[in-house]
């Protein structure tokens, strides 16, 4: 199951990107890429358990 969760990581992370670079026009990439790290990353963060 692990295996099959990394690779649908990495392919939606493919298509991701790819329709971002198509989409976002070049004056826009930088901002909205970080932006959209700071989510992916966020999110990541975010979904971590405190110790009990």
């Amino acid at each position: 199951m692990l295996i099959l969760f990394g690779v649908h990581t990495m392919v939606w992370g493919s298509i991701a990107s790819t329709i971002y670079q198509q989409e976002v026009p070049d004056e826009l990439r930088g901002r909205v890429g970080s932006a959209r790290l700071l989510f992916d990353l966020g999110g990541a963060a975010s979904s971590r358990r405190k110790p009990s």
